[in-house]
């Protein structure tokens, strides 16, 4: 009969232990005498797990953000010299006196 309410004490002691170091490396320290039950440690396991989960999209957004801000400065970097151009062509243009042409 002890053995089968062991099994249980064991698992929960077990998650209480690998949850305690999972938070431990994210400097969340748990006094070495607490002893969670099983539903508190299933509430922190699922707030770990989103904790981390929003973490990575965070990363993920940040890095999207960063590959973004160099697509646009390179497309600036294209975009500048052109409209230059264009401007000294309409000066040009009203210098001469012919009429402006819209692109379509």
């Amino acid at each position: 009969m002890s053995s089968s309410l062991g099994a249980p004490l064991k698992t929960q002691t077990r998650r209480q232990s690998v949850l305690t170091k999972r938070l431990s490396a994210l400097d969340y320290l748990l006094p070495k005498e607490a002893n969670l039950d099983d539903a508190t440690i299933g509430l922190v396991e699922k707030l770990f797990t989103d904790l981390v989960t929003t973490t990575e999209a965070y990363e993920s957004l940040q890095s999207k953000e960063e590959n973004l801000g160099s697509e646009l400065s390179r497309a600036q970097a294209q975009v500048f010299p052109l409209r230059k151009e264009v401007r000294a062509g309409e000066r040009e243009s009203e210098a001469t006196g012919k009429p402006k042409q819209h692109m379509a």
